[in-house]
């Protein structure tokens, strides 16, 4: 999958996510926000990997509103608002952007952390991250097969995101002034 369709499925956490790929949880995280915190609103490119010649190519930007979001490309816009699918929340000092499937009554989990003043990291919450499973860290409560689905625990998601998933890398995005 390139880096910008994977960037597509991460900020704006739309299309058919594999239940393989990441981990789902039987409610969000934290605190439900109403709006996008003023510091993170603002226009917002990838920051261009060297390894993706499509990264450097890509004039993909994300425009962060106070309850909304677009992805503006050369020939289309797209705008997402929070909601019943997406919400935005905040426990401590971590923000959760979640996501519910249309067909599916279980959230898949991203962490947004300001890495810098004018930089944001997304790193979506895996079941595995190298030798770390989550599922050590938190109840299973269903395995259909199709999904299995997490008990929402913060401090243990926040333990496992410190341990496993902050250490690999995520999506970069930087603040256009």
């Amino acid at each position: 999958m390139s880096s910008k369709a994977l960037l597509f499925f991460t900020l704006l956490c739309t299309g058919l996510l594999s239940s393989c790929m990441l981990a789902t949880f039987d409610r969000t995280p934290g605190e439900r926000l109403a709006e996008v915190p003023a510091e993170f609103q603002g226009v917002y490119k990838q920051i261009p990997s060297a390894k993706y010649k499509a990264d450097m190519e890509d004039s993909t930007r994300l425009v962060l509103g106070n309850n909304w979001w677009e992805l503006k490309r050369i020939d289309s816009t797209e705008r997402y608002y929070m909601g019943d699918s997406i919400v935005l929340s905040k426990t401590d000092n971590y923000y959760f952007i979640s996501v519910k499937n249309y067909n599916r009554k279980y959230w898949y989990v991203f962490i947004a952390e300001k890495s810098a003043p004018d930089k944001i990291v997304l790193r979506p919450v895996l079941p595995k991250v190298g030798c770390y499973k989550i599922k050590r860290r938190l109840t299973v409560l269903k395995n259909t097969g199709e999904d299995v689905v997490y008990q929402m625990d913060e401090a243990a998601l926040i333990r496992y995101y410190r341990k496993a998933i902050r250490k690999k890398p995520g999506f970069e995005l930087i603040k256009e002034k």
